[in-house]
């Protein structure tokens, strides 16, 4: 997040404010649904029927009704009625017209049917992970309007934490959100993410053509991309094998390009987490480069193996008590305090690339206390990485594991059905899941569907991942699609920097934005919303909202992973 002196507009609060609490919606995938996908509609209106209208002829393609799904509905307050027009699968371009005894012939936002609707939300994400590169030029031929100079290739300082004295080359990465911090774990996690979806989604990833720097050399442009944060992850490990946590600034700058303001960065202390995760991640690319560039591969299983035995005669946490931002520093907050679920995943991780049998016995000794079940895959808890890529593999000797893995996926998806049937909008969420970046909670718990439909072959949760899906993409209490670029009514004024520096009217496109707050961790949510306000609704797309409209790179992977997944089902 970025340290903000603006103050907000009375009118602007105004307006919102009447928005969200008086606006009777119709509610869809704003980008629109695949041709098999459910497909459902939403609305607030006490409805009765409904008509789905093409646009190019003017005819009523398909007529439903409207059932009452849920009153008073505990995320948003909302009395929620649904309608579905699964049974629609010619592709084209629709709008649906509400018939309701109060007030008929209100209409949606137009929309697509096709077999690849997410086809373009892709390719803008994918684009976003590459404009989110640091300590290199982006130019125009790159990134059209969003283009900008090379940023922050002045050596970094050593904070006093590191004990140590002098500088370091730290070019390279990419910024971890909205300003320019750069982070081991959460750099770890978007890749673990996109490497989960190359696994799924192989043919799908194989595209050589996205228009950067690497593109044209023979290699999936996916695997470029993450090459050029594993080119900087290696500068975060220390000659013994641990690994700094951060290079950050000392506080948050303003909204200004990365390539201006001259403030110094400094390397922080390693942490126990930050090298579990950099041991996980270096393991998983050695398995994943093999096929494509061996040498390469051997120089991330050897950073693994040194993170690795670093952290077997470390097994305490460290620092004491888990990394904090020391007095001085404001910025760049990431604290975690437990580093289990790191070292399960690094585990997990060295078994597959190396088939050692002791790091199969670490992973059993961890998963006592994790017991196989599944939690949401952020930076916070990763464990469930490790969890994804042991069902996915193809080794006899995982035969017991895997079964216990698939059990506890069993039971993670029973019990977010429930929460979902009980949902006004279809998802499991509950109240205090809207926190700070809900939206990545939306589509981690996805995430962990898609895995449920891969590997046990669940069709039910598939379709509760494209719910999922469709609540970011707009099906939501606010009526917002939650990615730039894309959707009728889209984020505009999202808390990046660079979107906000470059007076490019909209935002880079393909970033997802952090998603309601119930918390409202910041004064612009402070000022429009109460303690009283639904949490669904907590949101408000204004630049000076940090903890509900900023952007994440790890949540941007799972957007990528989860429309991937379901992109031409």
């Amino acid at each position: 997040m970025i340290k903000m002196n603006t103050v907000i507009g009375l009118m602007a609060l105004l307006l919102w404010c009447s928005t969200i609490h008086a606006q009777q919606n119709v509610y869809i995938n704003q980008v629109g649904y695949q041709t098999d996908q459910v497909k459902k509609v939403l609305t607030n209106y006490q409805a009765e029927k409904f008509e789905v209208i093409d646009v190019n002829s003017g005819t009523v393609a398909y007529q439903g009704v409207f059932e009452l799904r849920t009153t008073d509905d505990e995320c948003s307050g909302m009395t929620i009625y649904e309608g579905d027009f699964s049974e629609l699968k010619a592709s084209g371009e629709y709008l649906i017209r509400v018939q309701s005894p109060l007030n008929s012939g209100i209409t949606s936002y137009v929309f697509p049917i096709n077999n690849n609707v997410y086809t373009d939300v892709l390719n803008k994400a994918n684009k976003a992970l590459f404009l989110q590169r640091c300590g290199m030029p982006i130019e125009e031929k790159y990134a059209g309007l969003y283009a900008r100079k090379t940023c922050h290739t002045d050596d970094c300082y050593y904070h006093p934490n590191c004990e140590l004295e002098g500088q370091k080359n730290m070019i390279g990465g990419w910024h971890d959100a909205g300003d320019y911090g750069k982070y081991t774990a959460p750099g770890s996690v978007t890749i673990g993410l996109l490497y989960t979806s190359y696994e799924l989604n192989k043919a799908q990833w194989q595209s050589d053509k996205w228009n950067t720097p690497e593109s044209g050399n023979g290699i999936p442009d996916i695997l470029d991309e993450i090459r050029y944060e594993l080119e900087w992850l290696f500068k975060m490990q220390r000659a013994d094998g641990a690994v700094y946590e951060k290079v950050h600034t000392k506080d948050y700058v303003q909204f200004i390009m990365p390539s201006e303001g001259d403030v110094p960065q400094f390397i922080y202390e390693v942490s126990s987490t930050a090298t579990a995760d950099f041991a996980a991640i270096m393991a998983q690319s050695a398995r994943i480069y093999q096929e494509v560039d061996e040498a390469f591969a051997q120089r991330c299983k050897a950073a693994a193996i040194k993170s690795y035995s670093y952290l077997e005669k470390h097994p305490e946490v460290f620092p004491e008590g888990g990394f904090k931002n020391p007095a001085d520093t404001k910025a760049g907050g990431y604290s975690d305090a437990y580093d289990k679920d790191e070292r399960i995943w690094a585990a997990a991780e060295l078994y597959l690339a190396t088939g050692k049998k002791k790091y199969l016995k670490d992973f059993n000794e961890l998963n006592k206390i994790f017991n196989s079940q599944f939690s949401e895959a952020g930076w916070i808890n990763p464990s469930a990485l490790g969890f994804y890529s042991l069902l996915l593999a193809d080794d006899k000797h995982l035969n017991n594991i895997q079964a216990e893995l698939k059990e506890g996926l069993k039971s993670y998806l029973d019990h977010h059905l429930e929460i979902a049937k009980k949902d006004g909008f279809g998802i499991g969420m509950q109240a205090n899941d809207y926190t700070w970046g809900s939206n990545g909670t939306v589509l981690f718990k996805a995430i962990n569907f898609i895995m449920a439909d891969y590997v046990m072959n669940d069709k039910e949760s598939g379709v509760l991942a494209s719910r999922h899906l469709d609540y970011i993409l707009g099906q939501n209490p606010n009526d917002i699609c939650y990615v730039t670029g894309v959707g009728s009514r889209r984020i505009l004024h999202l808390h990046h920097a660079p979107s906000v520096a470059d007076l490019v009217s909209e935002p880079i496109p393909g970033i997802m934005t952090g998603g309601p707050n119930k918390y409202r961790n910041d004064a612009a949510l402070k000022a429009i919303f109460s303690e009283d306000t639904p949490p669904a609704r907590v949101f408000i797309d204004n630049l000076e909202s940090y903890s509900s409209n900023e952007n994440t790179i790890y949540t941007n992977a799972a957007l990528q992973l989860v429309a991937t997944y379901l992109n031409g089902r």
